[in-house]
């Protein structure tokens, strides 16, 4: 029920952390001073009334990890300087389906931004600081509004699963600097129903690309990968609808090409997957069959007017 006006002496406060949590009617003016403020986890999550413009003194403050979780009537500028102890921001806008604001934090020293913007209504321009980020995991996991360029720097990202998950209206250019750490690139397109743009990564040091363009329906790039560490590629172009290009890949390591191409109903091209005397998962790799029908026989071994499947 609480709903009052907080006027605290906040000079020595160094852990706000869940300090608004859940309060569901709080949505009065926070003037506080918060230059000694540490940690603010959790400060506004799940306080559906929220809706205050935030400009805090972010001197000290090292994490903000679902800051504004589920806060879902905030639609204010918020402003966090000078942030450069900052190292967290997982989850910060997790869930704010009103939340389309400008977000002003330097970001120098932040490691983790994995599902910072999942489920919000954001569409802002992203101008941050990322060299030092190793995980972008979910960071706009259906994220239904966004579409902006994204331009980073990734010298220390290693985690992209499921980045843009479920973007619906995502269309915009993935521009990394490098991405010869990242060892996962799993479902990271998976659903981006309009995403048509090239994918120049480097995958040298990849191992999973299971799902990576599952279902993203409007995807026709030429995908040029090294694969030679690539355990699984199952249902990584299920249901690509759009999909019609040359596939040329080292399969030394692959173990799993279950449905691949499965529902990939434009697909037309060649096929060829060397190196695969580890392989041992096929099956359905090619069905054009609905997923609740488990066909007889699938080798990965398809020979015909349509497909020109290679394993060797």
């Amino acid at each position: 029920m609480f709903n009052q006006p907080v006027g605290f002496l906040t000079d020595n406060v160094q852990d706000m952390t869940l300090m608004f949590s859940n309060a569901t009617n709080f949505n009065q003016p926070v003037n506080f001073n918060t230059q000694n403020v540490d940690r603010m986890d959790a400060m506004f999550a799940f306080a559906f009334s929220f809706n205050q413009p935030i400009v805090f003194n972010a001197t000290s403050l090292t994490s903000a990890e679902s800051m504004f979780e589920s806060a879902l009537a905030l639609n204010s500028s918020v402003t966090l300087t000078p942030s450069l102890a900052l190292t967290s921001v997982h989850r910060m806008f997790y869930g704010t389906t009103s939340f389309n604001q400008p977000v002003t934090l330097q970001t120098d020293n932040v490691t983790d931004m994995s599902e910072m913007f999942a489920q919000s209504a954001f569409n802002q321009p992203i101008n941050f600081s990322t060299s030092k980020v190793q995980s972008m995991q979910y960071m706009f996991s259906y994220a239904s509004a966004f579409n902006q360029p994204i331009n980073f720097d990734t010298s220390s990202l290693t985690q992209v699963s499921c980045m843009f998950q479920g973007a619906a209206r995502f269309n915009m250019p993935v521009t990394f600097s490098t991405t010869v750490g990242v060892t996962d690139f799993r479902s990271m397109f998976e659903g981006a129903t309009a995403f048509n743009q090239p994918v120049n990564f480097q995958t040298s040091n990849a191992l999973n690309m299971q799902t990576m363009f599952f279902n993203a329906v409007s995807f026709n790039q030429p995908v040029l990968f090294s694969t030679g560490k690539v355990v699984s590629m199952d249902l990584m172009f299920e249901g690509a609808q759009a999909f019609n290009q040359p596939i040329n890949f080292d399969g030394s390591s692959l173990i799993d090409a279950t449905q691949m191409f499965a529902l990939a109903t434009n697909f037309n091209s060649t096929v060829n997957i060397t190196n695969t005397s580890a392989l041992t998962q096929t099956a359905k790799c090619f069905s054009m069959l609905p997923r609740s029908i488990n066909p007889s026989n699938c080798n990965g071994e398809y020979d015909s007017d349509v497909f020109q499947c290679e394993f060797l």
